[in-house]
């Protein structure tokens, strides 16, 4: 439902409660349904269309940044419902990124279930429609259920390359991320059932991941900067760290006794009893600095 307060969120799914469905909640990156012993797993997200990208990089981002909420679901998506809105004055360029996305779901086997296209002169640069992803009678890997104690908590990926990728498109600078890197694919394919949960660090970055977290797991964290540097993309100040949308990277809770490849960058998150702390003092969200580049674009 869109990074809206924790707080106003929670009183809408307090008040709706009969209208969501059961496993729809604050820490959950997709949807899970069963209905007539039939799982069903669903994910929306919208879609990017930038002038300053190529038609066919707006279809990657648009599928990676769907892809990587269901994934954190542990299964892959079988079918696409797609509503394509062209931007104002994007010309040709739309049909191709039509196009794109169509190939897409052709490369990786996902069904086309329903599509609606639209050209009312109103979708304006950045949006152009929405994906919604969707699989029938597969069972969730992972998930807030599935999580006991005693667990432990990594953060997997490098912080601030979504700021970093945008930074260097919009300012036409060399590009040193490429979209794949975005994507959250060869983390998950490392997870296994010792497993519980996985969140992926999308707007507002880890923060904001963390403070979802700190609501539904009833606890604090603390992280520290010496680590956070550890795995942060060049030429980001810390305090940016935080917040910067941060796609590419997950936090997974686990059994203690989960390793990683040392290849990998992680880094631990360890609990602590009420506050989120960022070395033992504590902090609160500012905003996420992705916005600026768009601003000021």
């Amino acid at each position: 439902m869109g990074k809206i307060a924790l707080d106003k969120l929670s009183y809408l799914l307090r008040k709706y409660k009969t209208t969501m469905v059961k496993d729809n909640g604050i820490g959950w990156d997709y949807s899970h349904a069963v209905r007539n012993n039939i799982d069903i797993i669903a994910k929306i997200e919208p879609m990017m269309f930038y002038k300053f990208l190529r038609p066919e990089e707006n279809a990657q981002l648009s599928f990676i940044f769907a892809h990587n909420d269901f994934l954190t679901s542990g299964v892959r998506p079988e079918y696409a419902l797609v509503d394509f809105e062209k931007v104002k004055d994007a010309g040709i360029d739309f049909e191709y990124f039509l196009e794109s996305m169509l190939g897409i779901f052709n490369e990786r086997g996902i069904k086309l279930l329903s599509a609606h296209t639209g050209d009312y002169g109103n979708a304006e640069e950045g949006i152009s429609g929405s994906l919604a992803l969707l699989t029938i009678a597969k069972k969730p890997k992972f998930g807030l259920k599935r999580i006991k104690k005693p667990y432990k908590i990594i953060l997997i990926g490098e912080l601030g390359l979504e700021y970093k990728f945008f930074n260097e498109r919009i300012n036409k600078q060399n590009s040193t991320v490429k979209i794949s890197d975005l994507s959250v694919e060869n983390y998950i394919s490392l997870l296994d059932k010792r497993v519980y949960y996985v969140h992926d660090l999308a707007e507002g970055g880890l923060l904001r991941a963390l403070y979802e977290l700190k609501y539904v797991l009833r606890h604090g964290f603390e992280i520290n900067s010496v680590n956070i540097e550890k795995i942060l993309a060049p030429d980001l100040p810390i305090e940016s760290a935080l917040e910067v949308s941060s796609s590419g990277a997950i936090i997974i809770i686990t059994e203690n006794k989960f390793e990683l490849p040392s290849h990998i960058p992680h880094i631990p998150i360890l609990a602590s009893d009420h506050e989120i702390l960022l070395d033992g003092k504590p902090i609160e969200p500012k905003g996420d600095i992705i916005q600026e580049l768009f601003k000021n674009k």
